[in-house]
């Protein structure tokens, strides 16, 4: 009686799969997969073919300065903060969000000179907290923080000209 129990025990525990069945497995995983993506489909569509919301002037980069202590008003804005847990944005399209540090905000868009980068380390997340020095088209020198993923938008660049716009209101 035991060694028939033993060889009933056995038989269970050497279970293996039907031939043929981890083909069949892999592929209903892999359909099930594709099946799982096609209702983002329409969103990556979308999102590859939406216009940016600030169009370039002049075909120049265009960094929005807000100040650090007031609220992101703009959608624009918002979609560029950085966070650990998302992926940071800012730079997408070519619009820059800063942080005003130091300087007078400007009251509309002016064209200005990127005089300096510095403090770029990434941190944990990967994201660069650059500091830059602007020069505005007026002379008035502004200083911002830059949060960006310097692996997927670069860097403001000294020499290089932008666009310095105040945050929009919407």
């Amino acid at each position: 009686m035991r060694a028939r129990n033993a060889r009933r025990l056995h038989a269970r525990s050497n279970l293996t799969p039907p031939k043929g069945i981890a083909k069949k497995l892999i592929l209903a995983a892999v359909v099930l997969g594709i099946a799982g993506m096609i209702p983002l489909l329409p969103y990556w569509l979308s999102a590859s073919s939406k216009k940016p919301a600030i169009a370039r002037i002049d075909g120049l980069r265009t960094v929005i300065v807000i100040e650090a202590n007031k609220p992101m008003t703009s959608d624009v804005v918002r979609s560029r903060q950085c966070r650990p847990w998302l992926i940071c944005r800012n730079g997408k399209d070519g619009i820059d969000v800063v942080v005003l540090k130091t300087g007078k905000l400007p009251l509309r868009p002016v064209k200005a000179t990127v005089l300096t980068d510095k403090d770029c380390a990434a941190d944990v997340y990967g994201d660069s907290h650059c500091t830059n020095r602007l020069r505005l088209a007026d002379g008035q020198v502004i200083v911002v923080k830059h949060h960006h993923n310097m692996q997927i938008y670069p860097c403001l660049t000294p020499g290089e000209t932008v666009m310095v716009e105040p945050q929009p209101s919407t």
